[in-house]
């Protein structure tokens, strides 16, 4: 069950933080120092939030696959698609957006900062499609269950 659910719920999450975060971005409200400080308060809880559910969906995915839960090639295509997110996170973590973060508290904002910035963007972007696909192919009925007829 939970190999079912926190791939999908994590690409709910994202995608509800990404529109917050662009909703803000394009406020006219909201200052660059202000968006700083805002990035240096949320990103934390998005990445506890990411490693917590695909490291569930890792874990949980194996008692499944143990269990005979899924088919055989969709289960190692859902865990070999959560596990790639879940180290493309990590890399990301590690080497993206640690050094996003020390330049922000530092405030030393130069071309570094830009081209990390948009390596982060790329990263998380690409890492949310793998998890929408890695939902897909977990939570799409089997043929078994396509066949019953609802009385």
């Amino acid at each position: 069950m939970l190999f079912r659910l926190c791939p999908a719920a994590w690409a709910g999450a994202a995608a509800l933080f990404v529109l917050i975060t662009v909703g803000l971005t394009r406020s006219p409200e909201v200052d660059s120092e202000l968006r700083m400080q805002l990035s240096l308060i949320r990103f934390p809880y998005y990445y506890v939030l990411e490693f917590g559910l695909l490291g569930t969906a890792l874990v949980a995915g194996f008692f499944a696959r143990k269990h005979g839960e899924l088919g055989s090639i969709r289960s190692w295509l859902g865990l070999g698609l959560v596990a790639l997110a879940l180290a493309g996170a990590i890399a990301d973590y590690f080497l993206v957006y640690r050094p996003l973060e020390k330049m922000m508290t530092d405030r030393t904002l130069d071309g570094a900062f830009r081209s990390l910035h948009e390596a982060s963007k790329n990263g998380n972007s690409t890492i949310v499609v793998v998890v929408v696909i890695a939902a897909l192919v977990i939570n799409w009925p089997s043929r078994a269950h396509r066949r019953t007829k609802i009385v």
